[in-house]
């Protein structure tokens, strides 16, 4: 859970300067995880999974009975499907981030000519 909180919360704030011209305009550009599609799944996976787990919890104490148990199990295999389908596709977004090309040119400070 403390891991969706920080997906779904986190940004990342940097400088950027574009040369329009002579001119350096700068600002700054802010990039929330929540903006990548994989992300906001995963995020929206672990809420489900964890909403789930809470009330299966409270059931399964509460009644004592083996019939929640075995409905139980099986919606358990569907959550654990549902997680790991968002774990792959965060991953593989993080991965392309990862790999892809990047310019130098975003990493070193711009001078207008």
């Amino acid at each position: 859970m403390p891991l969706t909180v920080t997906l779904g919360l986190d940004k990342q704030t940097k400088m950027v300067t574009v040369c329009v011209g002579t001119i350096e305009l700068s600002t700054l550009v802010t990039a929330k995880s929540a903006y990548l599609s994989a992300f906001k799944y995963f995020v929206i996976a672990n809420s489900i999974a964890a909403v789930f787990a809470a009330k299966f919890l409270i059931l399964s104490l509460a009644s004592k009975g083996k019939k929640v148990a075995g409905i139980a199990a099986a919606l358990d295999i569907i959550i654990v499907a549902l997680l790991y389908s968002a774990i792959r596709a965060a991953a593989r977004s993080w991965y392309a981030w990862v790999s892809g090309e990047r310019s130098p040119a975003l990493d070193e400070s711009v001078q207008c000519v």
